[in-house]
């Protein structure tokens, strides 16, 4: 059955609304999306995070609002780790600790295991939770040093049994 002349004029005006509505509703979403772009604030860049110099920290007046330097001395070996880290790290009891590669750059680890971290060959499978604990990070001379320290405060020289046929003389 074929439809009426007034039902087929009535079917392409409905056609025609619809298309004249899908435009005007998609003009209306990319109006939207526009204005959503250029209005809502994007996240702002934090500004990168600068390490200080181990040597430096801040402290501020509270009086005069001013921000002072304070040089700190870094810490230190404990004098009977010295013969025992040089001789983790060097091969001899007599030498420097090395806390990095010839290059100067690349931390030195363990040529027998290389989860023994800088100049004192911290062992991160042993030690690692303890480091995170007390907030350090071994690859950095400073808290490798401080970690050395208070590790041969509670523990002796039983961290560094390996090495002590190159030490033992030396203590």
């Amino acid at each position: 059955m074929q439809p009426l002349a007034w039902e087929k004029e009535s079917v392409m005006k409905n056609n025609n609304m619809d298309s004249s509505l899908r435009t005007a509703l998609l003009a209306l979403l990319i109006a939207a999306l526009v204005i959503a772009i250029f209005l809502i604030p994007l996240p702002q860049a934090q500004a990168p995070q600068v390490e200080l110099l181990p040597e430096q920290h801040f402290v501020e007046r509270a009086e005069a609002k001013e921000v002072e330097v304070v040089l700190a001395t870094p810490p230190a070996l404990v004098e009977m780790l010295k013969p025992v880290c040089s001789c983790e790290s060097v091969g001899t009891p007599d030498g420097e600790p090395q806390h990095f590669e010839r290059d100067g750059v690349t931390v030195l680890t363990g040529r027998h295991n290389p989860r023994d971290v800088g100049m004192c060959q911290i062992n991160l499978d042993a030690h690692e939770e303890t480091i995170e604990a007390m907030g350090l990070d071994v690859f950095k001379r400073d808290d490798n040093i401080e970690y050395a320290n208070w590790l041969y405060s509670t523990q002796g020289l039983k961290p560094w049994v390996y090495s002590k046929p190159c030490w033992q003389h030396s203590i």
